[in-house]
Formats: C-alpha cells, structure tokens, sequence
C-alpha cells in the first residue's frame, strides 16, 4: 500500500518516518518551505528508541499521484484546508485515518469523503518539533492505533497490518476504535482540568491521594457525558480504563 502523510511535524513526521524506516512506501505532503527544509536537512528524529535522519519522497499540492492510505496528522483548525489538499491524492477506495484528537473532525471528513473510507485513529506520544525541525520524541510512549468505523470498508485489515509494521513503533489494529478516541479525549479532559486545577504536573497529581480522588471524579463525570452523547459507549468501561491509561503516564 502507498502511504500519503499529511504533514511531517512532531507526529505525522514520527510515525511517517519509522514507517519509511522500516521500508515501507511513505510519501510526506508538505508546503513548498517544509519541501526545502527536508530537503537540506533530511526528515530528523531524535529518540530514546533510535535516532534517524532519513529522505522520505515529498510532494506538494502542486504534485500530482494516487495513494492507498492517508495519515492525517494536522491541526483541528487545518482540517478543511488539509482536506482540499490531499483529496485530489485519493482514489475511490483511499483510506484516511486521522490522528486529530476528539471526535468532532469525523463527522468533517465523512461531509467530504464517503463514509466508509474514513477510518478513526488515535496515537499516544509526547514529541516537539524543534526549530530547525527535528522531531524529538520524549519518553517511551509512541503508539498508534488505528481500525474501521464502518463494516463495509474498501480493504481488508491484512494489508494495514502489514502496511504498519515497525520495530521501534507500536501500531495496532483495533476492533472499537470510536472506544479509543473517546478513551483518549477523556484523558485529556481529565488531565487538563486537574493539572490547571491543582497547577501541578500528571506526576506530583499521582502522588497525592486527594488530588487522585478529584481526578476519578472527574473521570466518572466525563465518562457519563461521553455516553450521553455516544450511547454505544459504555460509561463504566471507559471509567475503569481511565485509571490504566493515567498509570501509563510517566512524571
């Protein structure tokens, strides 16, 4: 399968390029500056998991090609832009798989794009982009999940899983991904609101029992209005989840 990233910032960039350096078919679609910059400096990642500086193929709006798979990686306030830029790179069974977080950004896409094409996804990293555009990647965490949304989806799961391969990456293929999204943007809620809450840090908040009892709480409120607005999602299940994923954290 011919993979088209969607940018080539501190996540897109991440796992585009372990994918490339794991040889598989990995195309980044950049503006013309970004084209430049990699270019001269190669796409550079630096990680406790391996540093590499690799010459991925780039393309730009002015290009032209047809690929398999999409790996959205923009910013939520990107979406229609990034949209308009990669849709002529799509034929009629391409697979877009969105790394935003929330959920909000699908209902964007299927307006766009036949429903049974866009699949969900979610990553789990901590990464910056310097300057001089090196990805730095921090911590051990570097997951991404990924799945289809609709039964009738235009290719089998054997050639995804065969497509994100990679030793020093984690990806996996996921029945209940609309579950992991919405895992995800609980975590988030809760961690934001309890770390500006107690202005403290995932770590110190671990620490102590009383502001963990705020952050359950928390866990408990989001999780009833997750299914509230989902009813296919269970409540209790994402609240017991919550508590694995924080343990995950690091301080």
């Amino acid at each position: 399968m011919k993979l088209l990233v969607i940018g080539a910032g501190a996540v897109g960039g991440y796992f585009g390029g372990r994918l490339f350096e794991a040889e598989k078919d990995v195309t980044f679609l950049v503006r013309e500056q970004k084209r430049q910059q990699l270019q001269e400096t190669g796409l550079i990642i630096e990680s406790p998991h391996g540093n590499i500086n690799i010459h991925p193929p780039l393309i730009t709006t002015e290009d032209s090609g047809k690929f398999d798979m999409i790996l959205l990686t923009t910013k939520a306030y990107h979406l229609e832009q990034a949209i308009q830029d990669f849709k002529p790179f799509m034929h009629d069974k391409t697979i877009v798989i969105p790394l935003l977080n929330g959920i909000a950004h699908l209902e964007t896409l299927e307006s766009y794009i036949p429903k049974e094409q866009v699949f969900g996804g979610v990553c789990f990293i901590e990464s910056t982009l310097k300057q001089d555009g090196t990805i730095v990647h921090h911590g051990d965490m570097h997951t991404m999940l990924y799945g289809p949304r609709n039964e009738q989806s235009p290719s089998s799961t054997d050639e995804l899983e065969q497509l994100f391969q990679s030793d020093k990456t984690t990806f996996a293929l996921r029945e209940n991904i609309d579950s992991d999204m919405w895992q995800k943007y609980m975590l988030i809620t809760v961690l934001s609101g309890t770390t500006t809450l107690f202005d403290a840090n995932i770590g110190q908040i671990k620490s102590s029992q009383s502001a963990m009892n705020v952050a359950e709480a928390l866990i408990t409120e989001v999780a009833t209005v997750i299914e509230r607005i989902d009813p296919s999602m269970d409540s209790e299940r994402l609240r017991k989840k919550s508590p694995e994923t924080m343990g995950q954290l690091k301080r």
